[in-house]
Parts: structure tokens; C-alpha cells; sequence
């Protein structure tokens, strides 16, 4: 699962701070949130279309009715007719500087964690988009979800569930190709380093 997750892009992290400006400026003048980003916060995605690398700024979670479904499992992204045909036509990668979980006891949030790739300041997930999705009446949006795996040892711990992370040289093949974006979605995924939150 990845119900939160950090773009931090005023820390010298500059190919964030270049991610940011370049969403924004399809934006109109208004600027990103940065920061912890929640679902339905609109926030940078990359996707390739015609062939060219795009950024652009999309809202977090495809609508369903009254709720909003932020993430889809990888393992069955192909079976379910919400998913399938953005697997299949408009994969995305979702730039961050780093994910959220909480570690529970007893059914109660003890501890609140920061996952991010080791050595890395940047963090990749993969996700799927919507061109001009409904999401309320007479409202539409371009959307994403992002994709979860079962947890490795790094996160299992904490939670049952992770994103599917990518690194930066997977990042063109997962977009551009549905048979690369298949064998990168279902290999060892990658191992992640922690700090309190």
C-alpha cells in the first residue's frame, strides 16, 4: 500500500526541483504541493507519449463514485477492467523523494516511517494514468494510481504491501513497453532503507 508519499524538491534535490518546474508549467501559474502528498493532491507524474518523455501534473487516485482508489495491485493490474487499459496504453512513473507507512499494534498507529532507495535521493513508482477521467459531476481530470507488490523483507515488517519501485535506467523501458513494463513489475523488487517519520 502507499497511502502518502514526499516530494521534496527545496533540499538541493535538483532533478526533483526540475520535475516540479516543468509539471508546473502546464499549470497556469499555480505552483505544486510539496511536501507529504495525499490522495487526490494533484502532483508531477512522467509518461511517455508520441514517443517523447512528458511531464505533467495529475491528480492522485482514479474516482469511483464518492471514493478514490490510489493504488492497484501489479499482480492483477491486467484482470481488472478499472486497470487494464491504462497498463496496457498510458503507463506513468510516479517521481518522489520518498514514501510513508505506519507500523500498527494492536489495530493502533505506533510509529509513522520514511522509505527511500539507498544511496539515491530520488525514488521512482510505477503507476498508470487517466487522460480526462470523471472524478465528480461535470468535473474531469487526468488521474493516476499507483502500483503495489507484496512487501520485501526491507518494508514486510511495517506493512504487507509496497509500491513497485524502479530505478532510473528502468524507467523508459516500463513506459514504452508493455512486455519490459510486465518483466519489471513482476521481478525481486528493490530493497529500501528507512528513518522514523
Amino acid at each position: 500500500m502507499c497511502g502518502r508519499y514526499l516530494i521534496t524538491g527545496d533540499e538541493g534535490i535538483e532533478e526533483m526541483e526540475a520535475i516540479i518546474r516543468e509539471a508546473e508549467k502546464n499549470l497556469g501559474g499555480l505552483t505544486l504541493k510539496q511536501g507529504e502528498i495525499f490522495p487526490t493532491n494533484c502532483a508531477p507524474i512522467v509518461s511517455r507519449v508520441n514517443g517523447k518523455t512528458v511531464i505533467s501534473a495529475m491528480r492522485w487516485g482514479f474516482s469511483l463514485g464518492a471514493k478514490s482508489v490510489i493504488n492497484a495491485k501489479s499482480e492483477t493490474v491486467e484482470e481488472k477492467s478499472m486497470f487494464a487499459a491504462h497498463f496496457r496504453d498510458s503507463r506513468c512513473v510516479v517521481p518522489a523523494t520518498g514514501f510513508y507507512e505506519w507500523a500498527h499494534a494492536n489495530g493502533k498507529p505506533t510509529g509513522k516511517y520514511l522509505f527511500n532507495e539507498p544511496g539515491s535521493r530520488m525514488l521512482y513508482m510505477a503507476g498508470i494514468a487517466s487522460r480526462n477521467r470523471v472524478i465528480g459531476a461535470g468535473e474531469r481530470a487526468d488521474s493516476f494510481v499507483i502500483l503495489t507488490r507484496a512487501a520485501n523483507s526491507s518494508i514486510s515488517d511495517v506493512h504487507d504491501r509496497m509500491p513497485v519501485i524502479l530505478r532510473k535506467d528502468e524507467l523508459i523501458r516500463y513506459m514504452s513497453s508493455r512486455d519490459e513494463a510486465m518483466k519489471l513489475i513482476e521481478r525481486d523488487s528493490i530493497e529500501l532503507s528507512r528513518q522514523v517519520a
